[in-house]
């Protein structure tokens, strides 16, 4: 039975992906506390 081996470049584009959400988040929730830190 053949068994496929994952793309390593599809597998790090994944991970990349996943680390710019995390990251995007990050500094999304960063400049949303300091707008309520300006602002209150």
């Amino acid at each position: 039975m053949h068994i496929q081996k994952p793309n390593p470049w599809e597998c790090g584009f994944g991970f990349l992906k996943i680390k710019i959400h995390r990251w995007k988040n990050h500094i999304l929730s960063l400049v949303d506390f300091q707008k309520k830190f300006i602002y209150y």
